[in-house]
Parts: structure tokens; sequence; C-alpha cells
């Protein structure tokens, strides 16, 4: 990209001259979709048909509130209020598939690998969590529009200084240091060491930048087995003194012990026991299909509030098809939960809808479409686990439909990944607000409310360091999936090994809030022998408010961000005060 000079006039159209640009208020792309905002009003529907088109994925947003709601104020407030809804939808979606589907599948993975805790929840489990987020970077490969260093920078933010604050300001507590330091410390080396090669290289990212970002969550995992070594060794260490001084019986009182790192069991099969046995009646087919794809139980509807009871008529329908398409793991813990006609339509179901979402445009030979292929194909599985699997036992093949249920996942949570930075680019022409400010406010609050709900119950229920250890993990797995393979990606395709890595006017902010907001955590904790009071939590909730006033007054242009100050000019100082 050529670098882009602003004149600029400093002393009354007496001395002008030209300063280069690092950071960019609304991003230069090819695209011209950002114009529409300047052109007459009879002229945006069709521009929105014509140059927005990268804008789409399933749904025209762009084009619909042009066309359609942009004829008075009114349609427009409705407009915006429906975008939002939709986006609130979106997240809510993207939630629920990860929670109900995508991390049992990923825990059924681990103990099918007999994975340790410690080690499947810093990688895999980690992955679930923070699948949201990766597939939004993947998305954001394709997009000139978009700073991603800039949003995980404000996820980071967010989960680590408020959402911690919050934590402790709920529910004091005390920390272990090794595991607080050691989580923290590795948030402050990603965002330090992102941030040196980006003002380093002038925004440019060499190769063996990438590598050594995607080196340092590899070091992580390392730490972290090495951790869970050295806590084996020190229990195992424990229990042969607490053997000795039984067995010399030299007291009574209770040896402090660790807790034991089990391993995760390995899938039980319930098939066995019953291969003698005659296979039952099925008459209860269909009702063991509707019982496995209802969300809505009479039994305890009518005891819920009018509020809840909306919220649960509101979600059936998409959790209705979420079940259909998406194979269920760990069926043991509900009685309705195991259905034998939809695990046997799901072996055509599944792979015929993600065939037809990815490929419904592509044909084989005759012309017949892709899809159709492939649920002719699945057909004759369809049929095998029809003939060979009971309504009252679940089959000991059953836990690799793992596989299709995590493909599943993955297709849904790309898909609702994409629609989500449609709708809030869309949202954003519509208010007229940059990328920049979309992407550290609605988009940072939609991923992480998520973690701002499960932590803080956790730590209402007696959790804190739980939730707290959280507040650290996630975002080192989040800056491995959202920056470094991103970057380390496009370097590697990139016919120079470099490519442009873009923060926007408030990443510099975002960057800096980061090391402070971790960094007055850190010196808090060393001063107080890791007891974590109600007054550290409050001014991790002021960093975040400080870090809400400064994008909202940089948006609305009423002071220049951190390190696009050019009234710091060195020339404007030279002219001023007469220095030579």
């Amino acid at each position: 990209m050529a670098q882009l000079y602003e004149n600029f006039n400093t002393t009354n159209q007496t001395s002008p001259h030209f300063e280069a640009h690092l950071n960019f208020a609304k991003p230069i792309s090819q695209s011209t979709c950002g114009l529409i905002n300047v052109l007459n009003l009879e002229n945006r529907c069709n521009h929105a048909k014509t140059a927005c088109l990268e804008h789409v994925y399933i749904f025209e947003y762009t084009s619909f509130y042009y066309c359609n709601l942009y004829s008075n104020d009114v349609s427009r407030t409705l407009g915006i209020a429906l975008l939002i809804g939709i986006c609130i939808f979106q997240f809510w979606l993207e939630a629920i598939t990860t929670a109900q589907f995508f991390c049992p599948a990923l825990t059924e993975v681990c103990r099918m690998l007999h994975m340790n805790e410690n080690v499947a929840g810093a990688t895999i489990l980690a992955f679930g969590n923070g699948a949201p987020d990766f597939f939004t970077s993947i998305v954001g490969l394709w997009s000139d529009s978009r700073h991603i260093y800039t949003e995980t920078s404000s996820a980071t933010l967010f989960v680590s200084v408020f959402v911690a604050g919050v934590i402790v300001y709920t529910r004091p507590f005390s920390i272990e240091p090794a595991f607080f330091l050691r989580d923290s410390g590795f948030v402050l080396l990603y965002t330090i060491y992102v941030d040196y090669v980006v003002k380093a290289n002038e925004n440019n990212i060499r190769l063996v930048d990438s590598i050594c970002m995607s080196l340092i969550y590899l070091v992580y995992i390392l730490v972290i087995i090495v951790d869970q070594y050295l806590l084996l060794r020190k229990r195992r260490l424990l229990m042969a003194q607490a053997a000795k001084m039984e067995a010399e019986k030299v007291s009574d009182e209770p040896i402090p012990m660790l807790e034991e790192a089990q391993r995760l069991p390995a899938y039980k099969s319930t098939m066995g026991m019953f291969d003698d046995d005659p296979p039952p009646k099925e008459e209860h087919l269909w009702w063991q299909l509707f019982q496995a794809l209802n969300s809505l139980h009479c039994a305890t509807f009518k005891k819920r509030s009018h509020v809840v009871q909306l919220y649960i008529v509101l979600q059936w329908i998409p959790t209705f098809i979420l079940r259909l398409l998406i194979p269920r793991i760990n069926l043991e813990d509900s009685e309705y939960q195991w259905s034998k006609l939809l695990c046997s339509l799901q072996f055509v179901l599944t792979p015929t809808f993600v065939t037809f979402a990815f490929w419904q445009t592509k044909s084989l030979f005759l012309n017949i479409p892709v899809f159709i292929v492939v649920a002719v194909v699945c057909v004759p599985l369809c049929v095998y686990a029809y003939l060979h699997t009971r309504v009252d036992v679940i089959p000991d093949w059953y836990h690799y439909m793992t596989i299709m249920s995590i493909i599943s996942c993955v297709f849904v949570i790309y898909a609702v990944a994409r629609e989500i930075i449609v709708v809030l680019e869309t949202l954003g022409l519509a208010l007229k607000r940059s990328n920049t400010f979309i992407g550290c406010t609605f988009f940072t609050w939609g991923n992480g409310l998520g973690d701002l709900i499960t932590n803080l119950a956790l730590a209402r229920q007696g959790y804190p360091r739980m939730a707290y250890a959280a507040c650290f993990g996630a975002p080192v797995f989040s800056c491995f999936v959202s920056v470094a393979l991103p970057l380390l990606y496009k370097t590697i395709v990139s016919p120079t090994g470099v490519t442009l890595n873009t923060e926007g006017t408030i990443g510099e902010n975002t960057s800096v809030l980061v090391i402070i907001g971790c960094s007055a955590n850190v010196l808090y904790a060393l001063t107080t022998n890791f007891m974590l009071r109600r007054n550290v939590g409050l001014l991790g909730i002021i960093i975040y408010i400080l870090f809400l006033v400064l994008v909202v007054a940089n948006e609305f242009q009423l002071l220049h961000s951190y390190g696009t100050d050019h009234l710091l000019d060195s020339n404007r100082y030279e002219l001023e005060f007469g220095v030579v």
C-alpha cells in the first residue's frame, strides 16, 4: 500500500507541510461501499446493490437497509434497531452452539485421547471457548477494513481487566501466586511483543515476526505441562511423607494434600449388557424423536416467569434446528436425549446441509449439484444406522459421531461469524461509525458477554479463583488464534513475505491500557501478598470505563488518540517557538 500523506497547515495558511499517516481512522480499501453515505439518497439503494456485494454472505443486509428502511427517520431508526436485534441473536446462536454442542464434542475428544485435564483445558477446550474469536479472525483475513489486532486487544482488555475487576469486586479472594503470574505474564508478553513488532516495523509484519508470535503460545503450553509435572512430583513427595509419618505414628494431624490430577475417563459404552436381549418394540420411535428435538418442557415451563417463558419460546425454533443438524454427545445425562431415528437421519441431514451451505452452486457430472450426490451417498449409512441401533441403548460406535458433531459445529460457528461481521459492517454504515469503533464496542461486548456472565456466576457460586484464572487463560489463546495464526498465514502466502497489520487510531490506546491494567493487577498482588481486594477490582472497572471514554471521544473527534495527535509534530514546535 502506498504511504498516505496529509497537508497539515499549522500557521494560518502560511506554512503548509506534509506528514505521513501510519494509522487511519477510516481504513483505505479497494471497496467503495463506504462511500454510500456521501451519495444522494436516491442513489444509495443502487450503490448498495452494486458496490456492497462483498458485504454479503447469506443475506444482503446493506441493500435491504438502504432500499427498504432508508426513506425517513422513523424507518431508519427501526432499521438500526432491527440490525442490533439480528446481531444480538447471532451472538446468542454462536454462544449456544459453542456451549451446548462444540465444547461437549471437544470434551469427548479429550476423553478418547486420555488427555490430562490441565493440558486439555489449555489446548482443545480452550479452542472450544475461543472458537468464535478464531472463526471471526479467519473471516477477517479477507477484509481490508477490519483491525484484527485492535479488536483482539479490546477483547483482552474487556476480559482481563474489566471482567476480572468485576469478579474481584464481587468476591474478594486470595490467589495462587505461581499460576496467576504465569497467565498474566503471558498476556503481557503477547501484548508487548506484538505492539513492539508493529511499531518497530511500521505496521509491516515479517514471516519471522509471525512465527515468534505463534511460538509464544507453544511455550505457554510447554510451561503448563512443566507445571503439571512439578505438581505431580510434589504430590508424590507429600504422599510419601504422609505414608512415612503414618507408619511411624508421629502425629495424627491430617497432612494437606493437593488435588490429584486425574485423567479424563474414557468413553463408556452402554452396549454389551443388552446384546442377548430381544430388541424392544419401536412404538415410541417418533415420540423419542420429538423429545430429543424439543427444548420446551411443559412441566417446568409453567413455573417460569413471563419473561423467561418468552425467551424459551423464542429460542425453541433455532434450538430445534441445531439439535436436528448437530449430533449430541454425552447422551447418558438425560433420559430423552437418545433417539434412534434422529441418529439415523443425521447421517443424511448433516453432510447434506454442510455441503449445500458451502457448495450450493457447485455441480458434478450431468450438472447434478454436489449436495444431492452427498445425500444419495449417505442414504446407505442412514439405513445401516437404523437397522443396527435400538431405541433403548446407545450403540458402542456412537462416540465416533463426535467427528460429525465437530464438523457441523465448525460450519455453524463459521457461518454465524461471517454473518456477524456483515451485520456489524452494515450497522457501522447505518450509524456512520468507523469499523474500529464498532469492533471495540459492539463486537467486543458480543463476544465477551458470555465470559462475563459465566465467570461472574462461577464467582458467586464460590469459585472466584477459577473464574479469575479464566480471565487470563482465555486471552492467551485468543491472541494466538486471532492475531498470530492469521498473520502467519498472510505472511506465508504473501509474495514478499510481509503483510500489513493496521491498528486504526484506537489500537495503540488499547495496547497501552491492557499493559497498564495487567501490570497494575500484578503489582497490587505482589504488594498485598496476593490478596485481591475490592479496590483493585474497582481499578480495573475504571480503566475500562476510561477506555470507552477514549473510544467515544476519538470517534466523535473530540480528541486525538494516543500516537496520532499531530499537535505534537516537530515542525509545529519549530514554527511556534522559533526553534531552528
